[in-house]
């Protein structure tokens, strides 16, 4: 983590601002998380099927099939997007409960 210094009207505790932070960065984290995962339903609904077997699918695929690639671009992009922001929540969460 690193110190950032920001200035507060009089009547705000500092404990009471650092919580107060870190519980916006959760929210703000938590809806990322969200963002992605709904990006990536319709993927799933689409081909039945995981992210990782998908890309198994199509990069093994010997007929070259270009709207599945492009689902492909599209679901990496949300899954690892997902994947960073999931971690970036459960890293918030840890260091909120210190």
């Amino acid at each position: 983590m690193r110190r950032v210094t920001v200035a507060l009207p009089t009547w705000i505790g500092t404990e009471e601002a650092q919580a107060e932070v870190v519980r916006d960065l959760c929210t703000r984290a938590l809806l990322k998380v969200e963002l992605y995962r709904s990006k990536m339903k319709p993927f799933e609904a689409k081909y039945r099927t995981t992210f990782a077997r998908f890309r198994r699918r199509v990069e093994q695929s010997r007929r070259e099939d270009c709207a599945a690639w492009d689902d492909l671009l599209e679901w990496e992009a949300a899954y690892t997007a997902h994947r960073e922001w999931t971690k970036r929540y459960r890293e918030l969460r840890q260091w909120s409960e210190k």
